[in-house]
This record gives structure tokens, sequence and C-alpha cells, in this order.
């Protein structure tokens, strides 16, 4: 009897394992049978997937644009008609935001301004506080054919430099002015600081190559430089504003919250990057959203086709 069932376990067994290896072919079988066939996205899909996504986003800056451009009528009688000034807001309009109309509007250039814009500008501002580097608004001249900043005083701003090379305080070249209305020239940053920030991120090899082109060619170094933040992007620049900018983005703050200054306007060339994180730094600081933040940045979406700029 023992040596029967010895003889039959290897049988037995083997139905058995006949019958699980059947099983699993079955239910195998039945879930690719049943499963929706899966298929990988080609590049065409992809293009209209991005192209899908880029009308979305499109329609929703337009209606954000919309809905703001109509609440900006509504609560300010003052710069919603200028003709050449392009992206210009009252930060009161930001959804949250606690600052109250007519105190404080982001703005590109002014130096854009038609006659109209002139005095709807000099009528309404107090005090405008100039972003751009010296060696923009030292073009104003011949850039532009607006005579809106002869208007204001100029008030420079002097740098003062720790022991490390880096900017260390803003202070005005001047004590006072004389007239009513001012320009502060604050820039944010200037190109020799963004040439110390940029140096510092290049990678070994392009460091040496800087270090030669320092003592050949002004041309290749600052091509350099150029190409490497085209590559980097925005966030390079905004990096760079925040780790060397800190003592102009003070000075600045301290005139957007001093009320003997307001109405007051900041600027750059298109008012949307270097304005832009000003007004994201005067937002946040009063608890406005960061999505209502977000969505006040993305109006300045289309400038540069506003301002003729491909």
């Amino acid at each position: 009897l023992l040596r029967t069932r010895a003889a039959t376990q290897p049988f037995l067994l083997g139905i058995i394992l006949r019958h699980c290896v059947l099983f699993f072919c079955l239910e195998v079988s039945a879930a690719f049978l049943t499963s929706p066939k899966i298929r990988t996205p080609s590049y065409a899909d992809t293009s209209k997937i991005q192209l899908f996504q880029h009308k979305l986003f499109a329609q929703k800056t337009a209606t954000l644009k919309k809905a703001r451009d109509h609440q900006f009528r509504m609560e300010l009688g003052l710069l919603q008609s200028l003709e050449c000034v392009k992206n210009v807001r009252d930060l009161a309009s930001v959804t949250g935001s606690p600052v109250k109309p007519g105190r404080c509007f982001r703005a590109s250039c002014l130096g854009t301004a038609s006659k109209a814009d002139e005095s709807l500008i000099t009528k309404n501002i107090k005090t405008l506080v100039d972003l751009r580097s010296e060696k923009e608004f030292s073009t104003d001249s011949t850039k532009y054919n607006s005579t809106v900043f002869d208007e204001y005083d100029n008030l420079l701003y002097e740098v003062k430099y720790s022991k490390s090379g880096r900017p260390k305080e803003l202070v005005p070249k001047v004590s006072s002015i004389d007239g009513e209305r001012s320009r502060h020239m604050v820039s944010v940053i200037d190109e020799k600081l963004y040439k110390r920030g940029v140096f510092k991120k290049l990678g070994l090899g392009k460091k040496l190559k800087a270090a030669v082109y320092m003592g050949l060619s002004q041309t290749k170094l600052r091509k350099l430089f150029i190409d490497f933040i085209n590559d980097a992007g925005l966030p390079l620049l905004n990096e760079l504003i925040l780790d060397y900018g800190g003592p102009s983005i003070k000075a600045v703050l301290d005139v957007l919250a001093d009320r003997g200054s307001h109405p007051v306007a900041f600027y750059c060339t298109a008012g949307k990057d270097r304005t832009g994180l000003v007004a994201m730094l005067v937002l946040s600081a009063l608890g406005v959203p960061d999505e209502a933040i977000l969505n006040d940045y993305v109006l300045s979406d289309s400038v540069y086709r506003d301002l003729g700029d491909k």
C-alpha cells in the first residue's frame, strides 16, 4: 500500500500543476481580452495635446484679463485709458489685495507715453520708480519721443559695497528734491553683478573660457554670459536679482511703503519680469494668496507682442 501511494504522488502533483498553469493562462487571456487597448501617444498626438493646453491657457488668460479690465474701469478713474503705455495695472485690482485703489501701479516703461498719456500720468502719479539699469535709462532721449520724464526730478541712487564686493545698501545721492514729482532711479541689478553671479554658476570649462575672454575680448565674454542666461531662462534671472539685488529691492519697497510718495508707479521695460518680481514681493508681504499673484503675473503674458517686440 505504501509503495502504491509513493508511486501515485508524482502523478497527482503533475495533474495539479497542469491545472494551475491552465487556470493562469485562462486568467491572463481574459485580462487581455477585456482590458482596453492602451496606445502610446505619437508625436502628433503630443503636439495636439500641447496645442489644446496652450489654447486653454490663452482662453483663461483672456478671461482673467477681461474681468480685471472691467474691474479696473469700475474702480479707478485714472490711467485706464492710456494709449501707448502697455501693461498698466493697479495693485488694488489683484484679488485679495488690501492696497487702496489709485495708490500703487505697475506698468511697462512710461517713455512710450503719448501726449494724452503724459497728461494723465503727470496729473495722477506723484512718484515713479524706474527699475531699469543705468545703461537702459541713459538711452531714453534717443529711444523714446515722450517728454513725460521731464516732468519729474530724477533721484539717483548709489550702491554701497561690502568688503566682499557684494552690494550692501542703496542710498540716494541727494537727501531731497525740490519738485513735487520725482523719479527714483533704482536699478534692481546692474550688469557687473549679473556677470559676477553668472560666472559663479558656470561650469569649469566655461569659467576657463570666460577667464581667457576677460583679457582678450569683452564682446565674446558678454556673448558667453548672455547665451548662458538665455539658456537658463527667467529662473536664473530672478535668482540673480534676489541674490544680488537685495539692497535695491529694499530701496524700492521703502519708496512704495512711504505714503508721502503716493500715488506711485513702478516699471521696467516691459513691466513683466523685474516689475512682476517687485509686485509679487509686495503682494506676498501683504498676504495676497499665491494663486492671485500668479493670475496677476500671467496677465503680462502678451506684453512683448503688444509692444511689438518680435
